[in-house]
């Protein structure tokens, strides 16, 4: 396992107050919301949205782009929005309803950074 830290990233240059750090074996809770109505509810990437790329550093050394929906970027090494490992989809979480009421609908949503991810960052 790693340690993982992810960036926010905008039109170049790194928001490190909003920096979140993972160390190995540990996870934390990314967004837990709360929403009237009955959709899927909120969910941690839409608080990304301010932000065109995420930054996301293994171990201190090994380093790798997400770019958001509709993002060109010039990076070519960069995970492309529809990559199955790209933080910013929603179809790469896991889905968990905690509560349910009438109007009201309480979410979490998991993002795990696998072993591959690390070694496909690495080669690059």
């Amino acid at each position: 396992m790693h340690s993982t830290q992810l960036f926010p990233y905008f039109k170049g240059v790194i928001s490190y107050d909003e920096a979140i750090s993972i160390q190995p074996k540990s996870n934390i809770l990314a967004l837990s919301k709360s929403s009237r109505g009955k959709a899927q509810g909120l969910w941690y990437a839409t608080y990304m949205v301010p932000y065109d790329s995420i930054y996301i550093v293994f171990d201190d050394s090994i380093n790798v782009v997400h770019y958001r929906q509709n993002e060109p970027g010039k990076n070519v090494n960069a995970i492309k929005y529809e990559n199955k490992r790209n933080i910013y989809n929603r179809d790469n979480y896991e889905y968990k309803i905690i509560s349910e009421e009438k109007y009201k609908i309480h979410t979490e949503y998991t993002f795990t950074f696998i072993e591959q991810a690390y070694l496909d960052a690495k080669e690059k």
